[in-house]
């Protein structure tokens, strides 16, 4: 699967995303400069959900008490969702500066009247929301796209994403990607439970497993791409002390930075599973590797025994395992104290 320039899978480092949510505030300016800050901090694509607030709010007296700025606040949510929405020329623009940036364009649906705006700007790939997993409709309408999904399963539900994905291999489509999280911010560690990844990885062989990392710090990121996660993602905002509902739990720019850091040192400390000696181990072995050395000068025609040889660590060398069938045999040239053995100094 790929999105954008950046290919997911075993093969493949992790692509990593910078969720902007709403954290811009209705403010096209700041989230562009989200979009820049993701990109020093080392991300590979930037998630923007796009949305009408009449079209997902429809008690309009439906409210949300939220800390923001260490205190609580409460208002209307088609309030606060209306003034976070995103003009289809602000997306349009945002999706021209993740390309420029050399980044991937993610959108986030909300509902199927979105679906008219992701088909006028487009984009690298397109997020559904776990509710919207059994919306057979909505997810063939998005597989018409031809635009790469990420079916996102937080809460998980592994009968609705058994269907989205059922669904998707009956249109013939490209595959999708899976992505795990828990909608707790911040997930405290024991509701992580990130040995799920490995059993989504195993029910659903050969699609790129993916974890929204909703908990504080990076350590959640990189022990995720320990469990295979091909993709991660992470809320982030530029400043925590901002006025809205979601500023205090995310990252801000330096956390993002080193979430993004520790997950790209996880996939180097995951090497390969093959069990052999790196280049580097040789090398390491060539120097210090135990091998059979004269303890005493020997002469030619003197035995070998536990007393002329033994076991040094010097590098070259025959292997310690030869040191039993040695001894006892003859030296049939001079050996010096010190040297190590080899084929032909004995018979």
């Amino acid at each position: 699967m790929k999105i954008g320039r950046f290919e997911l899978g075993e093969s493949h480092p992790p692509m990593i995303i910078g969720k902007a949510g709403i954290n811009h505030d209705g403010d096209a300016d700041r989230a562009a400069d989200m979009v820049r800050a993701a990109k020093a901090a080392g991300c590979d694509g930037v998630l923007f959900p796009i949305f009408r607030a009449e079209e997902i709010i429809h008690d309009p007296d439906l409210t949300r008490t939220y800390r923001s700025q260490g205190r609580e606040v409460t208002e209307t949510l088609l309030s606060l969702y209306r003034r976070c929405e995103l003009a289809p020329r602000d997306i349009k623009r945002l999706k021209t500066l993740c390309h420029r940036e050399g980044m991937a364009f993610i959108i986030q649906l909300r509902d199927r009247p979105d679906l008219d705006v992701l088909l006028d700007v487009g984009a690298d790939a397109v997020k559904v929301l776990p509710d919207d997993l059994a919306d057979g409709v909505l997810l063939r309408t998005l597989v018409e796209t031809e635009i790469p999904l990420i079916l996102s399963c937080a809460p998980i539900d592994l009968a609705d994403a058994n269907r989205a994905v059922d669904i998707i291999a009956t249109l013939n489509a490209r595959p999708a990607a899976l992505m795990y999280g828990v909608p707790f911010y911040p997930t405290p560690p024991d509701e992580a439970n990130l040995d799920r990844l490995p059993t989504l990885r195993a029910t659903f062989p050969g699609l790129p497993i993916g974890f929204s990392d909703s908990t504080a710090g990076p350590l959640a990121g990189a022990l995720a791409v320990m469990h295979g996660a091909s993709l991660l993602e992470k809320r982030f905002t530029l400043d925590t002390h901002l006025c809205g509902p979601d500023h205090w739990y995310s990252e801000n720019p330096s956390g993002l930075a080193e979430w993004a850091a520790a997950i790209r040192t996880a996939h180097r400390m995951r090497g390969e599973g093959l069990i052999r000696p790196s280049a580097a181990e040789r090398a390491v072995r060539a120097e210090l590797r135990r091998v059979i050395v004269a303890f005493s000068d020997i002469a030619v025609g003197e035995e070998l025994n536990e007393g002329n040889i033994g076991l040094r660590s010097v590098g070259d060398g025959l292997p310690t395992y030869l040191l039993e069938q040695i001894l006892g045999k003859k030296a049939i040239r001079p050996v010096q104290r010190g040297e190590a053995l080899a084929f032909g100094d004995f018979r």
